[in-house]
């Protein structure tokens, strides 16, 4: 073929690549000036859409204030999921318990009153605030307890570490997110990465095939369209590492020490509870990751709940019982379901506040 021929083909080939894009973006209502990166976008509003939001503080959260009637997810002030469909104020001072984690605390997967906090409310009596949110490392957690208990002004803080949270202390941008990191130097937490930054203020490296690519809104449409949504927004750059996993612990136990700070200037009680995902509760021993972080809190004369010992012994015993314990997310038991949240209130409630329960 000439050469004249290739040229005449490239350009026929690119002309109608242009038009189909015109076509795409004017079917969907996107303006044909529009020159983004509509991957960036997308990923930006992962945290800015609906439910969740940027928090410059803690990087995302909760909304305020989010409801609709009948709704499975309802939040209040301070973007607080409420333990009920309905936004409720926030109770009188130092009558109630603030609650951080992260998915397994706000009850990713279950309504509003099947959360282990809302369960823990339910059977003791004693509101409970549930401050958590999806993703978050106990970093995270820490830095939101900072946020909340002055505005909530609670008796008894609990911390509630899924085990593999003290690894996402390790990451500065955690999936697809930026997040606050801490660092240790000569023994101590240096705090970095705040005001946390928005994506579409702080593009992240996407690589020249996103970077590129990412501007046609006829790939972007065509690839989510194709079902290629995973491979095409989760890529290698949607983590990025400040720490290794072992300082990850550390930063952990290093973090008690702010949480004890927390308990000394607010006349706190302190409960750190230690939970386990399905696969982790099976295995002959606690992992690596989770002792050292309870042992750290124990040091500190905190109240300690480790949920391992009773799950695992319910997957010995029970297999049939300890299935029910967890949400089947395609195959795979994932968060905690409405059995699993209350086993955990009822371990708590048990532990720690005997005399509540009616």
């Amino acid at each position: 073929m000439k050469l004249s021929n290739l040229l005449v083909a490239g350009i026929s080939a690119v002309v109608s690549l242009v038009a189909v894009e015109a076509v795409v973006r004017v079917w969907n209502d996107i303006s044909l000036t529009r020159t983004s990166n509509f991957l960036i976008e997308m990923l930006d509003q992962k945290f800015n859409t609906g439910v969740s939001v940027h928090d410059p503080t803690v990087g995302w959260g909760l909304a305020e204030n989010y409801y609709f009637e009948g709704g499975g997810m309802t939040t209040g002030a301070f973007g607080i999921r409420m333990n009920e469909n309905a936004i409720r104020p926030l109770p009188q001072p130092r009558t109630s318990v603030l609650a951080v984690g992260d998915s397994f605390t706000v009850g990713s997967g279950v309504t509003d009153s099947e959360s282990w906090p809302a369960r823990l409310e339910q059977f003791t009596g004693i509101p409970v605030v549930n401050g958590a949110a999806g993703g978050w490392g106990v970093d995270q957690m820490v830095l939101r307890a900072e946020q909340l208990v002055p505005a909530v002004r609670p008796h008894t803080l609990i911390v509630s570490v899924l085990a593999q949270d003290s690894l996402r202390n390790s990451y500065s941008f955690y999936g697809g997110g930026y997040k606050p990191y801490f660092t240790i130097e000569d023994g101590d937490l240096n705090l970095h990465g705040q005001p946390v930054p928005r994506l579409t203020a702080e593009p992240i490296e996407l690589g020249p095939v996103r970077a590129v690519f990412g501007h046609s809104y006829l790939v972007h449409w065509g690839l989510i369209r194709a079902g290629k949504l995973f491979w095409w927004s989760n890529h290698e750059t949607n983590y990025r590492r400040s720490a290794t996993d072992q300082e990850g612990v550390q930063i952990s136990c290093l973090l008690m020490d702010r949480v004890a700070g927390m308990r000394d200037a607010h006349d706190l009680d302190v409960i750190v509870m230690m939970q386990w995902g399905a696969a982790e509760s099976m295995a002959d021993e606690p992992p690596w990751y989770g002792p050292p972080v309870l042992d750290c809190a124990r040091k500190h004369g905190f109240g300690t709940l480790e949920t391992y010992n009773e799950l695992h012994r319910i997957g010995v015993e029970d297999q049939d019982r300890f299935r029910t314990l967890w949400i089947d997310e395609g195959g795979v038991l994932g968060h905690m379901s409405v059995e699993g949240n209350r086993l955990m209130a009822e371990l708590l409630a048990r532990e720690f506040f005997p005399n509540s329960i009616p």
